[in-house]
């Protein structure tokens, strides 16, 4: 039986080519340095192993296709309580949602924990099943409360989510702990794969992304600049963008938009860096505005010296400030959005002006190993805690 001291878990697939698979390497890195190893529990498929080592770090997966999501957290919650059960060692763990949590809390415990709070469930299901009840939402929310008081420390990407944390659920401010998405400077020299000059969106395609408004402000910009591409690297598979698709064909775009698909790191920097503009189109919406995130589009778009337009939120005002190293409108006014990217793609001492700042806030405020010092931060507190609590 391996001793870990540490634990990550996370009620996600991984890995994937979507943003949270990049945080939770980053955090779980964070973690299994510190400790000199660890145990990370994710969600797995047929195409990943159940089990497998790299180097110190024990990469256990729940298999099990379970469709009712529901049951697929009950189940995966059983499994993960199973293997804390079997870790007698265990001395933190660090998880990233109520699924996780559950577990995490439930009887005894002998660790201290650390809940990473990237977004509120009883926000973003409704999204995903429309009629859920009001009755099942309030039971989320009284089970994020519950993860929320018993954890031992919290850690949120952004302000805004903090603030919601204060305002909703009660806890006291100085067991929240706010660090920020990051990003690596892109120090590679890619060679250009599409001749015409092009915009780009990278990320997921659900609905508060966006991206149709993007494709809305399309035909704006094609009567001033009709030999322009856009560029669409979703982090998901081509199903999930069907209705985005059925925008393109019905607003006559198709030979204008350019589509890639759960791209490696390597491919998307290589499109992103020969890019003149990325977009972050976000809607003013309860995913964004309600629950908030710290966009890694905006901050992988910033190290790549990649000038960005984005919607005027408070989530991407805790990254950009407006005219100096970023643009930001109003959301959901696809003319605007037009007229603003193409106010900037005829500047091109304004473009680099704007990519050069964005880079230096990223040298200075963002890079992956300042985050990273902070976590550890958090987690030899902790230990100095549990150290002075057991003198």
């Amino acid at each position: 039986m391996e001793k870990h001291r540490a634990l990550y878990c996370a009620f996600d697939l991984f890995p994937t080519s979507k943003g949270a698979a990049t945080h939770i390497t980053h955090f779980a890195n964070a973690l299994f340095d510190f400790f000199g190893g660890g145990m990370l529990y994710t969600l797995g498929n047929q195409e990943y192993l159940s089990e497998e080592w790299e180097g110190n770090v024990q990469l256990k997966r729940m298999q099990q296709q379970i469709p009712n999501f529901w049951e697929r957290t009950q189940y995966y919650g059983k499994l993960l309580y199973q293997e804390i059960q079997s870790m007698p060692e265990l001395e933190v763990v660090h998880y990233r949602d109520i699924w996780s949590a559950q577990a995490v809390l439930k009887g005894e415990k002998r660790y201290k924990t650390v809940f990473e709070v990237n977004s509120f469930p009883s926000i973003e299901l409704p999204y995903r099943y429309p009629l859920l009840s009001k009755a099942s939402i309030d039971k989320i929310r009284k089970i994020e409360k519950y993860c929320l008081e018993e954890s031992d420390m919290i850690v949120v990407p952004s302000l805004l989510i903090q603030e919601r944390i204060l305002q909703n659920y009660g806890i006291e401010k100085a067991k929240i702990i706010v660090i920020p998405n990051g990003a690596n400077v892109n120090e590679a020299d890619y060679p250009k794969i599409i001749d015409e000059d092009y915009i780009i969106y990278f990320g997921a395609v659900q609905k508060w992304q966006g991206v149709d408004i993007l494709i809305k402000s399309m035909p704006y910009l094609l009567k001033m600049k009709p030999d322009l591409k856009l560029v669409i690297c979703s982090s998901t598979r081509p199903k999930e963008a069907k209705l985005l698709h059925k925008v393109v064909s019905r607003l006559g775009l198709e030979e204008n938009i350019q589509w890639f698909y759960q791209q490696s790191k390597e491919d998307l920097s290589q499109l992103l860096q020969h890019a003149m503009i990325s977009v972050a189109p976000l809607k003013e919406d309860a995913r964004n505005i309600e629950q908030g995130c710290s966009p890694l589009k905006i901050l992988e778009s910033m190290a790549h010296q990649v000038p960005v337009i984005a919607s005027n939120l408070q989530v991407t005002r805790e990254i950009i400030q407006h005219d100096h190293d970023g643009i930001l409108l109003q959301s959901e006014r696809p003319n605007e959005l037009g007229r603003s990217i193409y106010l900037l793609l005829s500047d091109p001492a304004k473009r680099k002006e704007l990519a050069k700042n964005a880079y230096q806030k990223i040298q200075s405020q963002y890079l992956w190993e300042l985050q990273i010092q902070k976590l550890q931060n958090v987690y030899h507190e902790l230990i100095e805690e549990e150290t002075i609590c057991k003198q």
